[in-house]
């Protein structure tokens, strides 16, 4: 009986995508016969007279498949004719002696034509469609040439040739997105734990003979008498082909021998499960097997409720209203932006940007001021903040978003990620990290979405590609981008926001593997799932796929009751759903009547209590000293100071706009830049500019203030009404006039547009043509992401720079602390500044296929790995005093498993998070002021674990006056030297040499020491 099945999944070449080629991420196919362009402007048109015209001719209604071998399937893609049509159409054929892979097609349904040859197939329409032994209904047909059936979307099918010869087919799809979604890919994508409780058993060792015995007579019996009958040549003949017309893959079959026989019969055993009737709990929260800890009494309570909800009072919680039963109310939550503060309101605080705050690197600062933005939130009335913002995390230096983030290192950003939930918890809010997953860029996040954030117009800039599939492989995902949505969720996090784009194929907001499979199951997440703005595109899909909070618009109560009654949304979904919009309400004792009633956005409601005290100080630890020679800072009194810049002042409309209402949008921004655009802006009661805070300690100091605040005025032509002082106003005579020259220079982005530069030729000419007039040149930039400085960061007059992302109302006074010296700058960069655009090794994706095949070198990773010099490393920042490292300790580390076996919990797998050892270093300040520093710690694993040269797995800020030392303890957790296991599908640890290297920066390591970590 065993034997019988080897053959059940030839042709989906899953045994060598899993088994052989170690999981490695389906390359995507290149569609010919395509004009993207051509596609685009088709889905602009407004009628289909105006179409007709884009297409004048004939042949652009054929379409050709004879030669396209490598993608039988024609979409509107690759025939623009298809657009607007619904449609698309495949012809292909299913080689002799051969079956396809049990499958279904999520979003269209499929009719099924035979041209000639002979199929057998089988398909499962639903759960709860049962035959007339009450047993699970299984559609059987035999089909001949001329014959047609029917794969209802959704619907589990398959398809075996029995004869000798291929049988070739049409297959027709009621969307242009059919989308494939292979059962046993799916299900072999989860943990080997998973995978065994879906069984009820073990599927290894000793087991393996329960799993064999469990398999039933099929038709792919058929497939041994075709093999008896027709002899095994022909069995690979054409098969790719078919796997292809599914962008699959084009690994190589395996030979027969080659097969592992553990897993074709599991394979085997799936097909029978779903033809049973027999479904999975996958992510549903209360049966997935994953232990709820703290949560466990908040589940209970919205079990209970959501028990005695009916189906009208579920769809009004998962549409975001609310329900009474019994006297026990849930209002519904109200949900707003952001990390910065609660946008478009009145009376509230203007906080630093994300990316600055994890420049502090100081997980006090971060608590403090996420403490903060959760008391305004919790005082108007509002208990969902957007945020905090992981993601995107940095892949590319262009990203528009990269201001709104905590960077592209994933342990760092995991950190103050926690850091942010944890302290948005102890103050009653909810947190919904975001953007979930792949959220790397802006352009092309929707079908209508700018591709750059500059000055061009809107019609230039729109490509309507959108959304794009953002392509990774299982070890990027996990390494890079899931991390620190695990540190997100052991720590507390209440809601995900799931993003516009893409994952893999699948729109993310009805991602099943992603939503119900990786973070409610793999992570044990127990919140609710929420779209971004334009991100829910289906009703069944997204609620089958994960979603928990939708639009009415897809989600109405006749539509859900629908669903409901039909099977096609079992009602333990629906309650799972509503489950999940409750439970983080009682989670935090919303329900204790002490949060004030919800305010309108102008009422006057003041909540700011002293937090420009904290916003200011916040603002200091987030200010990155590059550069200082000569003692040029702190600044002494000086005589007479000239001020360079638009950055420098104050924006024509005020700092609530992101853009000046005569010039619009650009590259820069025409104003001091401290706050970004979208959901990463903040609502300012006041903005503290550079010139402000200058003028009030010029008048203390007595100091003369000249200023040209615009970054392309050269000089007045004539003197006009006079010059007052006999200088003409002017960059040169400025400069040359002054004993230090401070040049503000700024980069804006923001939602909705990605950048188009990393350095500005207008600013950078304004920086060299006052460093060569004034000897005592400091340079200070604002900015959203990576901005290069190699234009002029080695001029000799260039003698100090301080570099910072936005850092909110108190913007002007953080920057005069440090200038002065009132505070000593100790952040530290969170991504690399490399000398020139092409040492970086990613830029904006440009089509609806963006494809990480970087993997899991970005930013520090890849410079390290490439050997490319940076101009600025990751982690580096200066001091206005000096540090030295001494003793380093690394313990032995007690021989570890290779895979956790804790209980799944939520965060993971409970001992993925035990301390294994704490690495120690001493500190010592040698310089002559107090200050405080970064110590880093790096690990380089084995090389047979095949992991980047180092990675952060440690940072402390240690404050230290003069002469004095101090020992810090980085804690290691078993995650801290894990790596992803994609055969496995489990976090693991390779035996071997583990070095630990502690310094102040990811090139700056003062001590090293190597250690061996033995498995067991």
């Amino acid at each position: 009986m065993f034997l019988s099945f080897s053959l059940y999944l030839d042709l989906t070449v899953l045994l060598a995508l899993v088994l052989q080629a170690g999981a490695v991420p389906h390359p995507i196919v290149k569609r010919s016969n395509s004009d993207l362009s051509l596609t685009a402007q088709l889905r602009l048109a407004d009628t289909a007279i105006e179409r007709y015209k884009l297409l004048p001719n004939d042949s652009d209604f054929v379409f050709n498949f004879t030669g396209t071998e490598e993608i039988p399937v024609a979409t509107s893609q690759n025939w623009p004719a298809l657009v607007g049509v619904g449609a698309a159409i495949s012809m292909s054929q299913l080689p002799a002696c051969s079956m396809s892979f049990l499958h279904l097609h999520p979003r269209a349904t499929e009719l099924f034509a035979l041209n000639s040859g002979h199929i057998l197939s089988e398909m499962v329409p639903q759960a709860g469609v049962l035959d007339s032994n009450n047993s699970q209904r299984v559609i059987r047909t035999d089909l001949r040439p001329g014959q047609v059936t029917i794969y209802p979307a959704g619907s589990f099918h398959t398809q075996v040739n029995p004869e000798c010869e291929p049988a070739n087919f049409t297959a027709a799809f009621t969307s242009d997105e059919f989308a494939v979604s292979l059962v046993a890919e799916q299900l072999f994508s989860f943990s080997d734990g998973i995978v065994a409780r879906t069984f009820g058993q073990s599927i290894a060792g000793e087991d393996i003979e329960k799993v064999r015995n469990a398999i039933p007579s099929s038709m792919a019996i058929k497939v041994d008498e075709c093999l008896a009958k027709c002899g095994t040549e022909k069995r690979y003949k054409n098969a790719i082909g078919l796997v292809k017309a599914f962008r699959f893959t084009s690994h190589h079959l395996k030979p027969y021998s080659s097969m592992k026989g553990h897993t074709l019969a599991v394979l085997a055993f799936i097909s029978h499960a779903i033809a049973s009737g027999n479904t999975s709990s996958m992510g549903i929260l209360g049966h997935n097997g994953v232990d709820l800890g703290t949560w466990r009494a908040a589940y209970e309570r919205a079990s209970k409720f959501v028990d005695k909800l009916n189906i009208t009072q579920k769809v009004s919680i998962v549409t975001g209203g609310g329900a009474t039963v019994d006297g026990e109310t849930f209002p519904g939550m109200d949900f707003n932006d952001g990390s910065m503060g609660l946008l478009e309101y009145y009376y509230v605080s203007a906080f630093s940007q994300s990316s600055a705050l994890s420049m502090t690197w100081d997980k006090d600062a971060v608590t403090a001021q996420a403490r903060a933005v959760a008391r305004e939130f919790y005082q108007k009335g509002v208990q969902v903040v957007f945020g905090p913002t992981s993601q995107p995390l940095g892949r590319t230096a262009w990203g528009g978003r990269a201001g709104e983030t905590f960077g592209p290192d994933p342990f760092l950003n995991g950190i103050i990620t926690a850091e942010t939930v944890k302290a948005y918890t102890e103050e009653g809010v909810v947190s919904q990290a975001k953007h979930f997953l792949l959220n790397e860029q802006e352009t092309n996040r929707t079908n209508n979405n700018i591709a750059g954030f500059d000055s061009t117009s809107d019609s230039e800039k729109r490509n309507f590609l959108g959304p794009y599939s953002a392509n990774a492989d299982d070890k990027t995902l996990h390494e890079l981008y899931l991390w620190p949505f695990y540190d997100a969720v052991k720590s507390g996090l209440g809601s995900v926001m799931c993003a516009m784009n893409k994952v893999n194929g699948t729109n993310s907001c009805e991602n099943y593997s992603l939503l119900m499979g990786h973070l409610k199951d793999e992570l044990g997440f127990p919140g609710l799932v929420y779209p971004d703005v334009s991100a829910q595109h289906a009703g069944l899909a997204s609620a089958a796929g994960g979603l928990d909070y939708g639009s009415s618009t897809y989600w109405s109560e006749s539509a859900i009751t629908a669903m409901v009654k039909n099977d096609s949304l079992p009602m333990q979904r629906l309650n799972d759903m509503a489950i999940r919009n409750v439970i983080p309400y009682y989670q935090l004792n919303l329900d204790n009547g002490k949060q004030p009633a919800t305010v309108g956005e102008a009422d006057y409601v003041d909540v700011r209590a002293n937090h420009s005290r904290l916003i200011r100080e916040v603002g200091t630890k987030s200010i990155v000293l590059l550069k200082n020679k000569r003692s040029a800072l702190p600044l002494q009194k000086p005589r007479i100071m000239g001020v360079f810049g638009a950055n420098a002042g104050a924006a024509m409309a005020g700092p609530n706009y992101a853009y000046n209402p005569i010039t619009g949008s650009g590259p820069t921004y025409d104003g001091h830049l401290a706050t970004g655009t979208g959901s990463g802006q903040a609502s300012f009661p006041l903005l503290v500019t550079p010139m402000a805070a200058l003028t009030f300690r010029a008048l203390q100091d007595g100091t003369m203030l000249r200023w040209i605040l615009n970054d392309t005025y050269t000089s007045s032509e004539t003197s006009a009404l006079g010059a007052g002082t006999g200088v003409v106003p002017g960059y040169v005579n400025y400069a040359q006039d002054s004993d230090v020259c401070l040049v503000f220079i700024n980069a804006l982005s923001g939602e909705g547009g990605d950048r188009t530069e990393l350095y500005n030729a207008n600013q950078d000419t304004m920086v060299k043509t006052v460093a060569d007039n004034c000897n005592n040149t400091i340079v200070v930039v604002n900015t959203m992401g990576p901005r290069l400085v190699d234009q002029w960061i080695e001029h000799e007059n260039v003698t100090a720079v301080l570099y910072s992302s936005l850092l909110g109302q108190e913007s002007g006074n953080s920057i005069l602390d440090v200038l002065y010296g009132e505070v000593n700058p100790s952040a530290r960069l969170t991504y690399t500044i490399a000398k020139n655009e092409s040492d970086y090794n990613v830029r904006v994706c440009d089509t609806t296929e963006c494809d990480f095949t970087e993997g899991v070198y970005i930013d520090y990773r890849y410079f390290d790995a490439y050997n490319v010099t940076p101009r600025f490393e990751f982690g580096y920042g200066l001091s206005y005093t000096n540090f030295t490292y001494t003793d380093l300790n690394v313990p032995s580390i007690e021989a570890l498993s290779v895979y956790p076996s804790g209980k799944k919990s939520v965060g993971g797998p409970m001992d993925l998070w035990d301390v294994i050892a704490n690495v120690t270093v001493s500190v010592t300040n040698t310089g002559g002021r107090a200050g405080a520093e970064i110590p880093q710690l790096y690990v380089s694993y084995p090389d047979s674990a095949k992991q980047p040269v180092r990675q952060l797995r440690g940072f402390e800020r240690v404050e230290l006056a003069r002469r004095e030392k101090s020992m810090v303890t980085f804690p290691i957790r078993r995650r801290d030297v894990s790596y992803w296991d994609v055969e496995a599908q489990q976090w693991a640890v390779k035996g071997g040499e583990y070095t630990f290297s502690a310094g102040a920066s990811s090139r700056d390591l003062r001590l090293s020491k190597t250690i061996t970590i033995r498995t067991e």
